[in-house]
């Protein structure tokens, strides 16, 4: 009696050990968006992620290894690999100027997607039956390509299409803005290269700076928050700031929106 105790405790035991490594690993995060605010489907190892085409996307869960990716737009088409380690890898999906291609860049702010999921790889079935899909037994077929979004209907209103800055782009813009003499002259223009392009928070600090009063400083932070690209970043720009009663204004002024 005291072997077969032994023995049931020993393959608890074993067993224990065995399944402490796959539930203990560290998970990483994939969030992809479009450059163009262009909707897409995301595929990862072939199994569709977004039933509905989407602008953005963050799948969550992933084990940290190399995966499929596969970003598919209502005309255009993307494969890659990506090998993801523990933690969020963001990506802009950027189009070629020539022939409109597609491809992903890694970038290094956070992106609020506006869509989430979680990541669950395909299983086997256990019972051994095969699905009708003749190319991939037992999985769903995603090989046909998914309907078009859906056309905006007459009450939605379709904002332009902005474009995210290029360093060299956005370096011209710094220097259009620095070589205006008057203040005001330079906060007109900072305030309408920033309304018609998406900046991030370290480049609306950078135009910041371009200016020698604070008042001018503080107007033109307070009008480019609602086009601030990673908002949860905008704390960076107390950095163009000098003065507490400034930063006091300006984040009384983000709380109230």
């Amino acid at each position: 009696m005291k072997n077969l105790f032994a023995l049931i405790a020993l393959c608890a035991i074993t067993s224990f050990g065995m399944s402490q490594p796959h539930q203990n690993y560290k998970e990483s995060s994939l969030v992809i968006t479009s450059q163009n605010f262009e909707r897409f489907w995301l595929y990862i190892n072939d199994q569709l992620q977004n039933e509905q085409a989407t602008e953005s996307i963050a799948v969550r869960g992933l084990r940290p290894g190399k995966y499929n990716i596969r970003v598919q737009t209502a005309d255009r088409e993307m494969n890659t690999r990506l090998s993801l380690q523990a933690g969020n890898y963001n990506y802009l999906i950027e189009y070629t100027p020539r022939g409109g291609k597609i491809f992903l860049k890694s970038v290094n702010f956070n992106i609020l997607a506006n869509t989430s999921v979680n990541y669950q790889p395909y299983e086997m079935p256990q019972n051994g039956h095969h699905s009708p899909n003749p190319h991939h037994p037992n999985m769903p077929d995603y090989s046909q390509t998914p309907p078009p979004p859906p056309a905006p209907q007459p009450d939605v209103i379709v904002l332009p299409a902005h474009q995210f800055c290029t360093p060299d782009k956005f370096t011209n813009i710094k220097n259009i803005i620095s070589s205006e003499s008057f203040e005001s002259n330079k906060l007109d223009i900072a305030k309408q290269v920033t309304s018609s392009n998406i900046l991030t928070a370290n480049q609306i600090t950078e135009i910041a700076l371009l200016f020698s009063f604070e008042d001018n400083k503080l107007d033109y932070l307070k009008f480019a928050y609602d086009f601030c690209f990673d908002k949860q970043n905008y704390y960076l720009v107390n950095e163009a700031l000098t003065y507490s009663s400034s930063k006091e204004e300006l984040n009384k002024f983000i709380l109230s929106k």
